[in-house]
């Protein structure tokens, strides 16, 4: 859940809307952006007032400046909030003369205090845009800047009215954090005096939410929030011992008993409910789910017991309506975004409960509050729980037997996420309760192949690998326009590409149309750059289309692994023929093959008979030709296909093998001939500024590439840099690279090629740079490390360097998969070369293979490489 920010716990069996759903709650609205209503005029103030910050922060109050971080924070505008506290921070550190005090604080306790509230917010902001190590350190540290008297509530409050206490010097800062905490949230008047007396069961209304962002900004809130938080980082990376021990300091809260009346006292917990609701994020995380249902229904059973033994005041129902979201009754009211931020957090909390009830057999009651979630006509809005919700109901449907309306469930949440922009997730992500996009995918190719629909199945798989692209991508500021794209494709693809972080909620008519612009621009962006708009949202690719690139003697192979089950989609024309094979062991068989090749042990190639037994020979039957196309998924990307043995040959003895992302990726592949000036670019051992990484053998084969060519380079050493692809790279068919590359798991976009500095302040030529680049090349030949590694998570399309190239304007790329031998590469890549005036790139690199082969018999010697893209 978001912390912080809780509103009440659904229960299935309430109205929660008194609008009935329109449309069937599987058949999403043709819709992008969520359509919502201007945010009343009260706002374009705050919006002066950002303006004012980002030019002169030090003319703005210390309240209002959080306040406005607050408005960025509640609506996840997550680029502007970091703009925000980092301004704040700076003015609090250089200046304190706009800091100003108040009747209970002043600047001093606020620039001792000041991180607790900004560290708070920037912890939310990396918990949903997944990165939890950096949401805890921001915790963290804003834990550490509380009082400690917060992180104890034993010690804060005292019992008795009659007599005022007298306050140590200690619990005097402490009351003034208190009280700037109190002014930030909007102000108490009555628990603001000197006994501080908290009056918690006065109208929920003015629980810290009498401010712009309507968020609870209470001190209490905001230190069980940051041990919320702390937890929700832990269990994510793996600390569930750490995280166990921050749930217990939330739950001293929740514990922490109170005393109230003049004559019969009665002891009460108020902070209970909002403990127990804030815990069941790192309770989910750490799949502690009987905890989940305990403390969701204790705190659903406390809250609305308070229904029939409190007096509802007007104020207190409108605020407890947005809570529960009965929105319906709210329709009297100017729809405030507010109302739709705080339904999120009761709908994520909601789908958490419905899925831990799914883990533990209570499948009726999932199966009711899950019905109540989708009939919600708001629920349709929300992004990433709407396709989560949908996915969690087919899941259900699956166990009840119901295919058809499984089926159904998953279509429509496949397309829920492919009309979701990629970055913002909401509540969803910070759990991950779905696992992720890729699951309602796997889930979606399963349902059909059981229906042996191979045709579908086929499609979904490849949206699939479509859809880790994209999501990847999201994060990429800077992509360039494709290869011969006029000014309209360059225009279409800056605003199509609009990063979610920076949009957030639509809050007023600007933000709403800012969406829809974005929306409109991928639409018309696929119609006329359809590989451009490939890179910012999921095209659909007909099989007639990728059956037309494909020519009569080529098979395409396409893998995808769901669970324990590796289907093989076999495309024969325009009927794709599918195979479901077993994955149990896959990775362990894979990596075994793999280490005996790398360890040049004398069984490797035997290693590889169990896989060609697993991947190639069910499918003998199905495959024409002499050229074979694969599509790999998941761990397959690691395997080097071409020393698949069945005992007798190789692989490659019968085929002539070229890998591809994707099956749609044949599309986008350029078939034509670019016409250059050069012929060849060779870069090698370039200067890395340590004589450990030299590779003399790299120079030298880049400068016996160049001179197999006429109207060729070499640059070695200083020559070979970043700079020279940037300034040379588009003037030669052929690109050579004779280097070092590093492969970076965590973030792939990070990997790249280890080029001499030139110019540039960092030689390291990245997938990132690639997506920015007009290369328009034949062929890119990377004679290097692990160049054609990239990420696999969840199975998805591995994003190497083969891919940048091949968006940056590569026809063909041959890639090495691991560290290779000098030598044994200096005597391929010759031999590439030269039968590469005669034949087409894939069998260059075939022929080439076995007479290394014949020379250096040891798979490990010859089979790193592997061609990807047109290879023609």
């Amino acid at each position: 859940c978001s912390t912080g920010r809780m509103g009440v716990p659904i229960r299935a069996e309430q109205p929660v809307a008194t609008t009935p759903a329109t449309t069937n709650p599987a058949t999403p609205p043709p819709q992008d952006a969520p359509p919502l209503a201007p945010e009343p005029p009260k706002f374009k103030k705050w919006d002066a007032v950002w303006s004012t910050i980002q030019s002169d922060p030090a003319s703005v109050a210390w309240d209002d400046h959080l306040r406005v971080c607050a408005l960025k924070y509640r609506f996840r505008r997550y680029d502007e909030l970091f703009r925000c506290v980092d301004l704040f921070d700076r003015q609090v550190r250089e200046s304190s003369g706009h800091l100003r005090g108040t009747g209970l604080g002043d600047a001093k306790t606020l620039a001792t205090y000041s991180s607790v509230w900004t560290d708070w917010m920037r912890a939310g902001a990396y918990a949903e845009l997944g990165a939890p190590a950096e949401a805890l350190n921001r915790a963290e540290a804003g834990w550490n800047a509380l009082p400690e008297q917060l992180r104890d509530p034993s010690r804060i409050y005292r019992v008795g009215f009659s007599m005022r206490p007298v306050w140590r010097q200690d619990e005097r800062e402490f009351m003034r954090f208190v009280g700037l905490s109190r002014e930030l949230a909007g102000g108490y008047p009555w628990a603001l005096r000197n006994d501080f007396v908290i009056e918690v069961g006065q109208s929920t209304a003015l629980q810290g939410r009498d401010n712009p962002a309507a968020l609870d900004m209470r001190p209490e809130t905001i230190t069980m929030d940051l041990a919320a938080e702390r937890a929700l980082a832990l269990a994510r990376i793996g600390q569930a011992e750490r995280a166990r021990k921050a749930l217990a300091e939330l739950r001293n809260w929740g514990g922490q008993e109170f005393s109230r009346g003049m004559v019969l006292r009665t002891r009460y917990t108020p902070f209970k409910d909002q403990a127990e609701i804030l815990s069941i994020g790192a309770l989910f995380a750490l799949k502690d789910d009987t905890q989940v249902i305990a403390a969701y229904r204790d705190a659903a059973a406390d809250l609305n017991q308070q229904r029939h033994e409190m007096d509802i005041r007007a104020g207190w129902r409108t605020f407890f309506n947005v809570g529960t979201l009965g929105l319906g009754s709210l329709m009297t009211f100017k729809f405030d975004a507010r109302v739709f931020a705080t339904a999120l957090e009761d709908v994520s909390n909601a789908l958490i409960y419905a899925q831990s009830l799914s883990r533990v057999g209570e499948t009726d009651e999932a199966r009711s509050m899950l019905d109540t979630i989708l009939k919600l006509p708001e629920v349709r809005d929300m992004g990433s729980l709407y396709w989560a919700a949908l996915y969690e109901r087919g899941t259900i449907a699956l166990k009840d037997g119901q295919r058809d309306r499984a089926v159904t469930f998953l279509k429509a949440s496949v397309e829920a996420i492919e009309r979701t922009r990629s970055t913002i997730s909401y509540e969803a992500a910070k759990i991950g309760f779905a696992g992720d996009k890729q699951t309602v995918y796997a889930a979606l190719v399963g349902a059909y192949a059981e229906t042996r629909d191979w045709n579908n199945a086929f499609l979904i798989a490849e949206r699939a690998k479509a859809r880790a692209l994209v999501d990847l991508l999201a994060q990429e500021r800077n992509l360039g326009a494709p290869a011969g794209a006029d000014q309209k494709v360059r225009e279409l693809l800056a605003s199509a590409s609009t990063n979610d972080s920076a949009v957030g909620l639509p809050v007023n008519e600007d933000s709403v149309r800012g969406l829809s612009i974005a929306a409109s621009s991928r639409t018309d962006l696929a119609a006329v750059a359809p590989e451009a708009a490939s890179l910012v949202s999921v095209q659909s690719v007909p099989i007639s289309a990728i059956a037309a690139r494909l020519k009569s003697d080529d098979t395409l192979v396409d893998y995808y692994r769901v669970g324990d089950d590796l289907y093989a989609f076999v495309l024969k024309g325009t009927v794709v023929e599918g195979v479901k094979l077993s994955a149990k062991g896959l990775d362990e068989e894979v990596r075994a093959f793999r280490s005996s090749i790398e360890a040049r042990a004398p069984d490797a190639a035997a290693r590889g008979r169990p896989l060609y037994d697993r991947l190639i020979r069910p499918l003998q039957a199905k495959l024409r030709g002499t050229e074979l196309t694969i599509s790999p998924h998941g761990v397959l990307h690691y395997l080097p296909f071409a020393a698949l043995s069945d005992g007798n040959q190789y692989l490659i003895d019968r085929y002539s093998v070229r890998l591809i992302p994707s099956a749609g990726t044949l599309v986008y592949l350029k078939t034509d001939r670019p016409t250059k000036v050069g012929k060849v670019l060779a870069l090698g051992n370039p200067d890395l500024g340590n004589p450990k990484y030299d590779l003399p053998n790299a120079e030298i084969e880049a400068e016996h590439v160049a001179q197999m060519f006429p109207s060729s380079r070499a640059l070695v050493r200083k020559e070979a840099s970043k700079t020279a692809i940037k300034t040379l790279g588009g003037g030669f068919s052929i690109l050579h690279f004779a280097t070092h590359g590093t492969f970076n798991t965590d973030s792939p976009l990070a990997s790249g090629l280890y080029l001499a500095k030139g110019s540039e302040t960092d030689g390291l030529l990245t997938v990132s740079d690639l997506y920015t680049l007009n290369l328009d090349t034949t062929l890119v030949t990377l004679s290097a490390c692990e160049t054609a590694l990239g990420k696999v998570a969840n199975g998805d399309d591995v994003i190497g360097l083969t891919r940048g190239f091949l968006y940056a304007g590569a026809r063909s790329i041959v890639a090495s998969l691991w560290e290779v031998d000098d030598a044994a590469t200096e005597e391929l890549m010759l031999s590439f070369y030269k039968n590469l005036k005669d034949h087409t790139s894939r069998d260059a690199l075939r022929l080439a293979q076995i007479e290394t082969r014949s020379k250096y018999p040891h798979p490990t010697l010859w089979s790193a490489f592997q061609i990807v893209g047109q290879a023609d």
